[in-house]
């Protein structure tokens, strides 16, 4: 292929309507040849080869050429499967495919030849199977003016339109064709169809329809026969001539029978009896009889009982259910349970058999002392008794009234008889105590014993008659203590503190104050009283010195002495105690043997937090119960910020909108205890608080850079620390305004990127336009026909900070726009498309969600503005559009630029050869994320993911020097804001060029 016409490849791609030409049954194909030049060629008598290739392995599904064909002024025009084009054997399969077959997604091909660029076979006999989605390639070959040219072309959007064509393998001839004029319709055949459903169910299934009903006698009877008119008057007609006895079983010879069904079959039944009540369903117990006709005229039952024996009653079966109720004799469970107000007169012996004497309230007459019969009235007077049989007042049991033979063993319930219930003197005769008992009856005491400890715990009283209390050691005389209740001798010897130990206090007990024990004497020396072994217990450190909420844990161990078995500490035995308990609790208890481990948890204070144990929570070996423990070593609870850092300073205003002053500050100080981890740093735009800069950790001195700033803005630098338990800080607080817009006027700032450019620049808002001089205004068209150099020298001549736009500024505002959620269709980066802007082609460009456009533009954009902010139409536009035809992006700083992708190319100043590609890129478009990462790096976004169907466009290679950014006004999904075209040479003029400029404050 000659360089010449390298460029032809590239215009020719960019030029490509294809529609289905139903009268030729082909695709009707054209396309602009233009030379690098600008000229358009022209030729007559050429000969095209057409070749469709499957997408995979570029294989031949159809070879055909067409011969005699002329261009003129560039433009070719054919058609792909006219009937005048020869398919040669060569390289089509056999038979050889004809344009349905190669766009049938549905079959298989065999026996196909691949073929290369230059059309050599590079392998035979192959197999293509295609996807229900695979397009196909349609490749031309042509030689013009002694230039071979080549070109491939996405045939997506044309195999969907044949296959429309097809039908599914169906012709025009097997489908009706609508006729409004005799009502043929879809909404018409649609309703016959529906009513045709309905009426051959009437019609054709007479001899159904005629067993329903019971008709037996032949086709005359058929419905079909009767109709006249039109269907609702005859269906009707017929329905009323019927009447409802037609659609009874036959009446003849069954006068006076009732119809009856068995769930399944329905028939004419007698009734039996002449149609008494038990014909009708109705069950008359014997004790009942009716009178006259079982049945009046109004179709009411007359009934009475017949005459019953006394003292029954008319009642249901006791076990319920449906049984007929009838007479029966009285029962006990007749009558319910009644108070002792319910009952009157006086009750026989043998009506009270077997009852309770809660049952009977009244009416029980018994024999009293006085031998008068009188009735035993049952009063309200609780907790007494009566105190004579004559009067029955409600007053306490004297102890005159307990005769011996009155209250006899068990007539008197335990605990019925309280010290408040008895007056007077019981003699001992009137309560005997049981032989054997340990218990004795001690009258009338109404005093304590004091003072009587464990040591005379198994000491017996058998039989206390003094009264008083016990106050002197007269009162444990042997004679009110028998010697078996004693435990040394015949009574308990107290001995004063100073008491001196002989023979004399032998066996008496005294109380050290100064050791604080208990002692008794052995006779020679006074002799601590063994307490046992005790179960002792250590509370243990705590696990950490500072908790911002916890968990601590403590380690509690009992010492050698305890019986492990009843070791049962649990949290309600632990308290938590200090200045921070707020929110803390026990949160468990765990461990085994004879150790255990408590956990703390949930403070939410400040301040110090310990814990103590109380005792109780195991025994020792000889049952000696385990003492208390703690208090334990405290702990601290932080959950406070630090202070504010002080003595706040920012530095100069830095000359540009990417860096803040620095920022110098004195560190913070922890109020809970802990110690300071960091301090942070947060910029906020002054006017309306929000954020430029999220929280970022920060040393005093430095600035915060990588910003996005607004010239002669006030933003607020805000400043705290965090400690090490996470409890964030005070703020301190300072503002600074940025400096004025450096940028000329129809320029805009363009925040410096890392790895592309050092500082902040301003760029032309507009393409350049020619108005005594290059001019960034958004009237007129852009300037192109200008090569590289001299698109550089109008850039220079503006003034010694100007220059052409360089690859990396270039890459600096893609990568800007590309970090901006509303230059995105779907609202977020990365979700949707980038707008292309002013660069439409509805020819099969490689843009694999088949999304291509509906019109193709032939110029530049009329007008720049916001009445023309979206293309919306071929060399049309508007102020409202689709998202992915808009000319303007936004950049962090919300600077707008114009046709930044689309409307024509751009000139870089850079030269290919310096830019240090690597791998060379082919002399074919190609999608950027499938580039080296050096050369992603060089033409790239920063997600190497994104593709061109996502609206950043794609790469066309070779070497000839110069390097194009943007894309133009036709180029469809190649263009995009990372597009780049490295074929041109920077001599080349092109109407399809211009240019724009670049300012560096």
């Amino acid at each position: 292929m000659s360089k010449a016409f390298m460029c032809i490849l590239a215009l020719l791609m960019f030029s490509l309507p294809g529609f289905v030409r139903a009268q030729h049954k082909g695709i009707n194909f054209q396309a602009v040849i233009k030379k690098p030049d600008g000229t358009y060629p022209s030729a007559i008598g050429l000969t095209v080869t057409l070749q469709i290739l499957d997408p995979v392995t570029k294989c031949v599904l159809r070879e055909e050429e067409h011969s005699s064909k002329n261009v003129s002024n560039g433009y070719l025009n054919l058609v792909i499967g006219d009937a005048s084009a020869t398919t040669p054997l060569g390289k089509n399969p056999s038979p050889v495919l004809s344009i349905p077959e190669v766009m049938d997604n549905r079959k298989q091909r065999t026996g196909l030849k691949c073929v290369d660029i230059h059309n050599n076979v590079v392998a035979s006999n192959q197999t293509y199977i295609p996807s229900n989605v695979d397009r196909r390639v349609l490749r031309v070959r042509l030689n013009i003016q002694g230039d071979d040219v080549v070109a491939d072309f996405n045939m997506r959007a044309v195999a969907f339109a044949v296959n429309s064509e097809m039908l599914n393998s169906k012709t025009d001839t097997d489908f009706v064709n609508v006729n409004n004029a005799k009502g043929v319709t879809q909404d018409n055949v649609e309703s016959i169809f529906e009513r045709y459903t309905n009426l051959d169910a009437i019609l054709n299934n007479y001899t159904k329809l005629n067993s329903l009903l019971g008709n037996t006698n032949g086709a005359g009877n058929n419905l079909g026969v009767n109709i006249t008119g039109n269907a609702a008057t005859a269906t009707t007609a017929n329905s009323i001539a019927g009447g409802v006895n037609s659609l009874l079983p036959t009446q003849t010879g069954n006068g006076g029978k009732y119809l009856k069904t068995d769930g399944t079959n329905v028939s004419w039944e007698t009734a039996a009896g002449g149609g008494g009540l038990t014909q009708v369903g109705i069950n008359l117990p014997a004790s009942v009889f009716t009178n006259g006709a079982d049945i009046t005229a109004n179709g009411k039952v007359s009934a009475t009982f017949t005459n019953q024996n006394a003292n029954v009653v008319f009642a249901g079966p006791s076990s319920g259910g449906a049984a007929v109720p009838g007479f029966r004799a009285l029962t006990a469970s007749d009558i319910p349970s009644l108070g002792w107000n319910q009952m009157t007169g006086v009750l026989s012996s043998e009506q009270i058999a077997s009852h309770t004497p809660s049952f009977i309230a009244n009416g029980l007459v018994m024999t009293g002392a006085t031998g008068v019969a009188e009735p035993l009235v049952l009063s309200p007077c609780v907790g007494v008794v009566k105190s004579t049989l004559a009067t029955y007042s409600c007053a306490p049991l004297a102890s005159t009234d307990l005769a011996t033979d009155i209250i006899k063993t068990g007539h008197i319930e335990n605990g019925a008889v309280t010290d408040a219930k008895i007056s007077g003197t019981i003699s001992s005769g009137k309560l005997p105590v049981a032989s054997g008992t340990t218990d004795g009856i001690i009258n009338q005491v109404a005093q304590s014993i004091k003072g009587v400890k464990t040591f005379i715990d198994n000491a017996i009283f058998n039989t206390i008659t003094a009264s008083g209390n016990i106050t002197t050691s007269a009162d444990l005389a042997s004679t009110n203590m028998t010697a078996s209740g004693v435990v040394s001798a015949d009574r308990i010897k107290v001995a004063n503190s100073s008491a001196a130990c002989n023979g004399t206090t032998e066996g008496s007990l005294r109380y050290n104050s100064t050791k604080k024990k208990m002692e008794y004497c052995n006779g020679t020396d006074w002799t601590q009283i063994s307490q046992g072994v005790i179960a002792s217990l250590i509370l243990g450190a705590p696990s950490s010195a500072i908790v911002k909420s916890g968990p601590v844990t403590f380690d509690v161990t009992y010492g050698s002495g305890v019986d492990t078995g009843t070791i049962n500490l649990t949290p309600a035995h632990v308290t938590i105690a200090g200045t921070a308990t707020a929110g803390c609790s026990v949160t468990g208890v765990a461990g085994g043997g004879t150790t255990r481990t408590v956990t703390v948890n949930g403070c939410t204070g400040t301040g110090s937090v310990y814990i103590t144990i109380a005792p109780g929570t195991a025994n020792s070996t000889t049952g000696d119960a385990a003492p208390a423990a703690g208090p334990s070593a405290s702990y601290l609870v932080d959950n406070t910020g630090p202070n504010a850092p002080t003595s706040l300073v920012l530095g100069s205003v830095p000359n540009n909108f990417t860096n803040s002053p620095t920022i110098t500050y004195t560190a913070a100080t922890d109020v809970g205890g802990s110690a300071i981890a960091k301090h942070q740093v947060q910029i906020k735009k002054t006017s309306d608080s929000s954020i430029v800069k999220a929280w970022a950790d920060h040393v005093s001195g430095a600035d915060i850079s990588g910003l996005s700033l607004t010239f002669n803005t006030n933003y607020t630098v805000e400043v705290r620390a965090e400690d090490a338990l996470g409890n964030i800080g005070d703020i301190a607080s300072a503002a600074w305004t940025t400096i004025d817009d450096p940028c000329p006027t129809n320029y805009i700032l363009v925040p410096a990127l890392a790895g592309y450019t050092t500082q902040d620049f301003c760029v032309a808002q507009y393409e350049m336009k020619s108005n005594s001089g290059a001019k960034s205004e958004p009237a007129g068209n852009p300037w192109v026909s200008i090569n590289r150099d001299d698109s550089r020298t109008q850039c220079t001549n503006l003034g010694g900070k100007y220059d052409l736009i360089s690859n990396n500024q270039w890459q600096t505002i893609a990568r800007n726009i590309e970090q901006v959620p509303s230059n995105w269709s779907g609202g977020a980066v990365g979700n949707g498309k980038l707008a292309r802007g002013w660069a439409a082609n509805s020819g099969a460009y490689p843009d694999s969600a088949g999304a291509y456009d509906g019109w193709t533009n032939s110029a530049v954009a009329s007008s720049t503005g916001p009445a023309c902010l979206y293309n919306t139409g071929a060399n049309a536009c508007s102020s409202t559009g689709t998202h992915l035809y808009r000319r303007t992006h936004t950049l962090t700083n919300g600077k707008e630029i114009w046709d930044f992708s689309g409307n024509v190319w751009e000139w870089t100043r850079d030269n290919y050869a310096d830019l240090g590609v690597n791998p060379a890129i082919s002399a074919a478009w190609q999608e950027i994320f499938g580039l080296s990462v050096t050369n992603k790096g060089l033409f790239g976004p920063a997600d190497g993911n994104l593709k061109s169907n996502q609206g950043i466009g794609q790469a066309y290679g070779t070497s000839n020097g110069a390097v194009l950014r943007g894309g133009n006004w036709s180029n469809g999904a190649y263009v995009g804001v990372f597009a780049v075209n490295l074929f041109f040479a920077p001599s080349i003029p092109n109407t399809d060029i211009g240019f724009r400029c670049v300012f560096v404050p």
